[in-house]
């Protein structure tokens, strides 16, 4: 059986959309007012523009946008599951170190593919 080849590119757009409303949702009131006195806010901020410019890399001919934005989204990623590393692994925690393994995924995915 053959893939369906026409879905992957639907498929990148709504890895890019998702993302990008997701960390928009996820960080607003983070990033209304932008403090960059700490370092959890610059980092956040980081976050989200690379989702924004892993969604303006999709427009563009050529990849490197969508790589290195993907690259920057997975280490903050990584970051932030590192600092989320549940102490005991109840429901609640593993919750709230799971929802960055999604980012990461996808981050990761466009770091190692092209447009």
């Amino acid at each position: 059986m053959k893939p369906i080849t026409a879905a992957l590119k639907i498929a990148n757009w709504v890895f890019r959309g998702s993302i990008l409303l997701y960390l928009i949702l996820f960080y607003f009131d983070t990033i209304k007012v932008v403090n960059f006195g700490s370092f959890k806010d610059v980092l956040c901020f980081a976050y989200v523009i690379s989702g924004l410019l892993l969604f303006i890399g999709g427009f563009l001919s050529k990849p490197t946008l969508s790589i290195i934005s993907g690259v920057l989204l997975f280490l903050c990623a990584m970051y932030f599951m590192f600092t989320h590393f549940p102490n005991d692994f109840t429901r609640g925690e593993l919750i709230s170190f799971l929802v960055y393994l999604w980012p990461a995924g996808i981050g990761l995915y466009f770091a190692g593919s092209d447009n």
